[in-house]
């Protein structure tokens, strides 16, 4: 896991900024998915799917500021960022929406070149379960991998399950480690190609009790592998 670990590293590094931006206050109810957007915002992205089991669409929204601000990471750097929220909203027998919650630290905001790509890939809503991923292809020619999953259990949407995976880009090994917050058990995965030809797929896995002392929601998530969530590695 070394090879995570030192992206990591280096991701906690670049991630983090200084509060010196704040978010605007967010409508507690609308008639439609924009309205959630303060002025001078707009929504970038959305998906709908029933999350709390009352057969109503309700949405998962990202919204995103026009214009670009300046914000200085924790060495006093200075960045170009355009700010992102995702909110979740429940549709009730009104055909509103009500605003469940929202995160401000998940989408991450770096300052990317024209050749990077925004780590944010998907949301997807299936069986009342969020699932979100985001995926790193820029650093040192290798690739980084995270999916976190969602469930709206006891008033809160808290984490059910997350993967991290890490890619090596020029001979496709990997290693991968899976987190299932119901069980409280988490597998680590090697795998790497053989020299025959074609190259063939071994790999490993592990599994291990998973000890956390206080499970992460939606609204306490922060930027990807960030999260120290065992010794070998971070979500």
């Amino acid at each position: 896991m070394k090879k995570i670990w030192t992206y990591l590293l280096w991701s906690l590094t670049i991630s983090s900024y200084g509060q010196n931006f704040e978010f605007p206050p967010i409508s507690k109810e609308a008639n439609t998915i924009q309205d959630f957007s303060p002025r001078g915002w707009f929504v970038s992205d959305s998906i709908q799917g029933d999350l709390n089991k009352d057969n109503l669409l309700d949405q998962v929204f990202i919204i995103k500021k026009r214009d670009s601000v300046t914000v200085k990471d924790n060495n006093g750097d200075e960045y170009l960022i355009q700010p992102r929220v995702i909110g979740i909203a429940f549709k009730n027998a009104s055909n509103k929406y009500k605003l469940i919650e929202t995160n401000k630290r998940l989408l991450t905001d770096y300052n990317f070149p024209p050749t990077y790509d925004d780590p944010f890939n998907l949301m997807t809503i299936e069986k009342g379960v969020l699932t979100i991923e985001f995926s790193f292809d820029y650093i040192n020619g290798n690739f980084y991998f995270y999916t976190y999953k969602f469930r709206f259990q006891k008033g809160q949407f808290s984490l059910i399950g997350a993967d991290a995976q890490y890619v090596t880009r020029r001979t496709m090994d990997f290693e991968k480690s899976s987190y299932n917050f119901l069980t409280k058990k988490w597998s680590l995965t090697i795998g790497t190609h053989t020299n025959q030809d074609p190259p063939k797929l071994t790999e490993e896995t592990k599994w291990f009790d998973l000890n956390v002392d206080k499970a992460k929601t939606f609204k306490t998530m922060d930027r990807p592998g960030t999260w120290p969530v065992s010794k070998e590695s971070r979500l």
